[in-house]
């Protein structure tokens, strides 16, 4: 081997040690996703303000005719998939007038999201 050789080993060595530590510096920062639910009161009374606090991935809650609903774990079913976002933290009444599959806030579907009503909103 000559001395290039060798040079140019030790420099992609070193090359790919600097990717792995910054790699993993980078993981172990990582910050998890925020979740901001909050309990929701037993008389499940739920105030703007804390319906808007829950507009992300981790914690995404929506209301429709004044019913609030918790739909973190239904975006994985929602057929426009993370489209759903867009209605976290929000009052969607009348977001989608003409929503896929008939009006938004159709009994049919109301009925798919019914098991993640968790109060209704008060201003």
């Amino acid at each position: 081997m000559n001395k290039k050789t060798i040079i140019g080993t030790i420099c992609g060595l070193l090359l790919l040690v600097a990717i792995g530590y910054t790699a993993y510096v980078v993981i172990m920062n990582r910050q998890p996703v925020a979740t901001e639910q909050k309990t929701v009161s037993d008389d499940k009374k739920i105030p703007l303000s804390q319906l808007q606090a829950n507009k992300t991935q981790g914690s995404c809650w929506t209301a429709v005719d004044k019913k609030v609903y918790n739909l973190t774990s239904y975006v994985t079913k929602h057929p426009g998939g993370v489209e759903l976002y867009n209605g976290c933290g929000k009052e969607i009444t009348n977001l989608f007038p003409n929503h896929p599959g008939g009006r938004f806030n159709s009994e049919k579907n109301l009925a798919l999201i019914k098991e993640l009503y968790i109060g209704d909103l008060v201003d």
